[in-house]
């Protein structure tokens, strides 16, 4: 177009619009005939939505606690695995999956329990049922975290909640996972259901599963409470997840944008291998899951990245070595995200014969065993009765009639279990003390140790001044990675 054409078409673009400031009546041209449509928030969607964050990095898929487990290593930005993080925000808790359960509550207990949007979804008890126990799921990991954090006076109109106990919120949990079960009823099941497809035994299963696991967290801080509830949840006639059908698990949606956590990882980038801790921990005692965990190197080697050490380190080792990546069923489209499996109730099973609470030492053996055994089955690891005994039976895996020796190999068994849950896997080791690890040799954080808990978000001291401070008043170690929350004593 020549310039003469060009302010030609600038004229005829200010005649049109010199003409449209002109007042015109288009009727209900642009009138919203539905304009109540997303109005209200359909639970269906929010139940969706909450299940789909169950398979990423706020829960189940932690690329940083699996860094402080020492599962991983990364060969460029070792940092994380250096323990740069010392405070963590929480709103991706609080603002979200959280908001979400409380939203289904409300709704359901609420004057919208009527609209479409909430009653077509499965009938009242049924989701807040639901709702309670994902409520009481995700409560367990923001307090695992950071240790006391507002919990009774979350998710309302208070904007300067409390800080409740740990102590307090464990038993609170409890009671919430309970009484969710005991809610359930013969009406219709829960639409937006991704995890257990509306199956409500499956859901009174996975309720009993974590009150057994949060029981046995307070073994030492609790014991009283922790075996009463404990032996109350594995007694309960609706059972708990005790093979591999059972199995909670977030499977990814058939989309791009919903795959699974490490295959979203490695599609982006190529920098996180398996870690030499637990490459070796793995092959020193020829445990088969190792094929499946890890992959060769290009020589056909299973080698660890380094654990621990600096970015110079690391450029000097990469310019001579090869290093294993996570597994292909790990970074696999499709790859479940495992929240609660057979293998780790099965462990967490003999802790208790071991410990005297049910059973016998007898049992926990046989416990322990049936554990290896459907951990090795849910990975679809190929073996003979054979390899399994032999395994089970090596010196450094066999089971135990000393309660601290048997309970050291439970730790470490679940280590490898619960792999690639850094969440799981942090909570279990800090609590058992196994297996044992060694910090990072070139830690970055101020004691240079394993962090044992996060520090509360950086803007609490502004946002929440009173009820943050008295918080950090009842921190020996202060607001620092060094702080043990309430569980947390051997």
């Amino acid at each position: 177009m020549n310039r003469k054409n060009i302010f030609k078409g600038l004229a005829l673009a200010l005649v049109v619009g010199g003409a449209s400031c002109k007042k015109y009546d288009f009727g209900d041209f642009n009138v919203n005939p539905s304009p109540v449509v997303n109005s209200r928030a359909s639970t269906a969607e929010l139940f969706t939505n909450v299940m789909v964050a169950t398979g990423y990095g706020n829960a189940t898929n932690s690329e940083e606690l699996g860094y402080f487990v020492q599962y991983f290593m990364n060969i460029n930005y070792p940092n994380l695995a250096l323990y740069q993080t010392t405070n963590l925000g929480w709103n991706g808790y609080y603002t979200g999956m959280l908001m979400d359960c409380q939203t289904i509550i409300d709704l359901n207990n609420g004057a919208d329990a009527s609209n479409p949007k909430v009653s077509d979804n499965g009938s009242k008890n049924n989701q807040l049922a639901t709702a309670r126990i994902l409520k009481a799921y995700f409560f367990s990991l923001v307090t695992d975290k950071w240790g006391n954090v507002p919990y009774s006076q979350a998710l309302s109109l208070n904007i300067a909640p409390t800080y409740d106990l740990q102590s307090n919120i464990y038993p609170a949990l409890i009671t919430e996972l309970k009484e969710a079960e005991a809610q359930f009823d013969n009406g219709a099941t829960v639409k937006g259901d991704i995890l257990l497809n509306g199956n409500i035994g499956r859901w009174k299963k996975f309720a009993n599963s974590l009150r057994m696991v949060l029981a046995m967290r307070m073994a030492v801080t609790n014991p009283t409470l922790a075996r009463t509830e404990f032996v109350a949840a594995i007694q309960d006639a609706d059972g708990y997840i005790q093979t591999n059908a059972d199995n909670v698990f977030y499977q990814p949606l058939v989309n791009i944008n919903f795959s699974s956590f490490w295959f979203q990882q490695y599609r982006n980038r190529d920098e996180v291998g398996m870690s030499s801790t637990f490459i070796n921990a793995l092959r020193t005692n020829n445990d088969r899951r190792l094929a499946v965990f890890s992959r060769v190197n290009n020589a056909g080697q299973y080698v660890g990245i380094p654990y621990g050490r600096s970015a110079a380190f690391l450029n000097t080792w990469k310019a001579s070595n090869d290093y294993s990546r996570l597994g292909a069923a790990i970074t696999a489209f499709d790859c479940k995200a495992n929240i609660i499996t057979a293998s780790q109730m099965l462990l967490t099973r003999a802790e208790a014969e071991i410990r005297g609470w049910i059973g016998s030492p007898t049992d926990a053996a046989a416990s322990y065993r049936a554990a290896i055994r459907a951990s090795w089955e849910q990975w679809n690891v190929t073996f003979t009765q054979a390899e399994l005994d032999a395994y089970t039976n090596g010196a450094n895996v066999i089971p135990s009639q000393s309660v601290t020796d048997m309970i050291a190999k439970i730790g470490t068994q679940k280590w490898i279990a619960l792999y690639p849950n850094g969440h799981e896997a942090w909570s279990e080791w800090r609590r058992l003390a196994s297996p044992v690890l060694t910090p990072a040799q070139d830690a970055i954080n101020d004691s240079r140790q394993i962090p044992r808990r996060y520090a509360y978000p950086l803007n609490e001291p502004q946002l929440n001044a009173a009820a943050y401070n008295a918080a950090i008043g009842l921190l020996p170690a202060g607001d620092t990675h060094d702080g043990r929350v309430w569980w947390d004593r051997q």
